[in-house]
């Protein structure tokens, strides 16, 4: 699956407002590159470590630094692989949480997250064995909830939660907080330091060993200079971070208006710059959403009882000009949207008299 529409989005011109983000513009740090050990220690940093470690409320030895957490999410499920015959993965979920349990050929099911709980983890259908998750969920920005923060407490059973939009929700990362737990995260979205390529797992000393142990045969190890800066935006964080939060605040409170007069809402809490738009305005189908899925789309437009989208005859993916167009007689707006029909990205331009798509190569 290709994400060949990503690097056309960046290109698109005549956009006035791009949705297809989910992270915040990076921080301007300075970093001195004197005294940085070349190669650096296989687990990272020892300074970055012990800065992750007090930000997240671990020991140093409990933290070891990945080439992102797309990295330290392959590390997890390895051990997942190890400890467990199969896996309960949330549903809806970031697609990489999904596939790479099948990637290692490790059996999973759906822990569902329902539109009407606020997309809360629902682990009532909950049947043993290992546990993946995201916190804040991923794609929607919702917190767990205190039932399943409940619910996981009592678990006896390994768990991997993808932590990289929770660095300003109030609970601090779940490995400090359940046993057996496994986190990972990275400063990519809420710190907006994307092309860094630093993240972490943070678990329990004898998993991170184990831990490192895989990661010596996938990479020897992490960009040095990008670890400091890393270690610089940690430093700095009380002077970031209200400008962060400041970003993400605003943002959600113009969009919820927008979608509030509208009829409409958002999920989540503004914590995350990653939400669902909860709209009325169609029949509680699949095929929209299915064909948003195959090529990697980063929006998602929901019913009122959290169905995907889909045209009220369950066409196949060469109407989905004519939904999008719909949305846009819907909402009565002059804006433009961007999405990638049969592989291909395009922009519909719409007016109040005209609209249509168009292609672009």
């Amino acid at each position: 699956m290709g994400f060949e529409h990503l690097d056309w989005i960046m290109r698109a011109e005549g956009c006035e407002i791009n949705l297809t983000g989910s992270s915040l513009p990076p921080p301007e740090v300075e970093v001195s590159l004197r005294g940085v050990p070349s190669p650096p220690p296989h687990a990272g940093l020892d300074e970055l470590r012990e800065a992750v470690a007090e930000r997240w409320g671990v020991e140093k030895e409990e933290v070891l630094i990945t080439a992102g957490t797309s990295e330290a999410n392959l590390i997890a499920v390895f051990i997942l692989k190890e400890r467990c015959e199969r896996v309960a993965v949330e549903w809806p979920t970031y697609y990489p949480l999904r596939a790479l349990p099948g990637l290692l050929s490790l059996p999973t099911y759906h822990l569902p997250r329902r539109a009407e709980g606020g997309f809360r983890l629902d682990l009532g259908e909950y049947r043993g064995d290992g546990v993946i998750l995201s916190h804040l969920h991923n794609p929607t920005g919702a917190p767990l909830g205190e039932e399943a923060w409940r619910a996981l407490q009592e678990l006896e059973a390994p768990v991997l939660a993808d932590e990289v939009y929770g660095m300003f929700h109030p609970l601090r990362g779940l490995a400090a907080e359940l046993r057996g737990a496994m986190t990972t995260s990275s400063l990519s979205k809420t710190a907006g330091a994307l092309g860094l390529r630093v993240g972490w797992l943070i678990a329990d000393r004898e998993t991170v060993k184990r831990a490192l142990e895989i990661k010596n045969t996938i990479s020897y190890m992490v960009n040095p200079h990008s670890q400091m800066a890393a270690l610089r935006i940690l430093q700095e964080e009380e002077r970031h971070i209200r400008a962060w939060r400041g970003r993400l605040e605003g943002n959600f409170s113009e969009l919820s208006q927008w979608a509030r007069r509208r009829g409409m809402s958002l999920v989540g809490d503004g914590l995350a710059p990653i939400s669902f738009l909860i709209t009325p305005y169609f029949p509680n189908t699949r095929a929209l959403a299915e064909t948003l899925t195959i090529y990697q789309f980063l929006s998602s437009i929901r019913t009122p009882d959290g169905q995907p989208l889909k045209d009220s005859r369950g066409r196949p993916t060469s109407h989905l000009k004519g939904l999008l167009t719909r949305v846009a007689n819907y909402l009565k707006e002059d804006v433009r949207l961007i999405f990638v029909f049969d592989g291909e990205p395009h922009q519909l331009k719409q007016s109040t008299l005209e609209r249509r798509a168009e292609r672009k190569m």
